[in-house]
């Protein structure tokens, strides 16, 4: 698997989610979708297997920052004599 595309109608709020998960704007087939009986735009993304893993590892980057930070924190805390914990 190579490529992933995807359509979203124009003005639809999964748009952003599509951009979000890194699909890139590729083109537009103009007036050839119908929403509630009205023409609308359909939006084209596509996403490489590339660009794919790229995202996947920045993620993975992110969420090893998030394990870090709580950790960092409490050793933190614990050295300024403050608790998180209930007394």
């Amino acid at each position: 698997l190579n490529v992933i595309q995807t359509w979203v109608a124009e003005g639809n709020p999964s748009q952003r989610l599509v951009e979000r998960l890194g699909f890139r704007f590729v083109g537009r087939q103009r007036s050839s979708h119908a929403v509630d009986g009205r023409p609308c735009d359909r939006l084209l993304y596509d996403l490489l297997a590339s660009e794919h893993r790229e995202i996947e590892e920045d993620r993975w980057e992110r969420v090893d920052e998030r394990r870090i930070r709580p950790e960092a924190q409490g050793r933190a805390a614990g050295r300024t004599g403050h608790s998180n914990a209930a007394a």
